[in-house]
């Protein structure tokens, strides 16, 4: 019944990217996908949302992936995961 929040950081080696959008899509344990659009990475190259909680059982793993969507030439993606620890 908790909230989960979800940050991304985008850097070119050390520097950081401002105003890269990201989108993030969720695996729901009945393999649906839900996908949200984070706000545009800000002058520290970061980026937060908070999502609706999830019912699920404890230890039931939430894969996702982030994907920049606004790069000139091609749409970089990274896939992690959170485990539910409530019930």
């Amino acid at each position: 019944d908790d909230y989960q929040t979800i940050g991304a950081g985008v850097f070119d080696g050390l520097k950081p990217m401002v105003g890269a959008e990201i989108e993030l899509t969720l695996t729901l344990p009945d393999g649906s996908l839900r996908s949200y659009t984070m706000a545009a990475t800000g002058e520290n190259g970061q980026t937060q949302i908070t999502i609706d909680p999830i019912q699920a059982e404890k230890g039931t793993l939430i894969p996702f992936q982030v994907c920049i969507t606004n790069l000139p030439d091609s749409r970089f993606c990274t896939s992690d995961e959170y485990i539910i620890w409530d019930e």
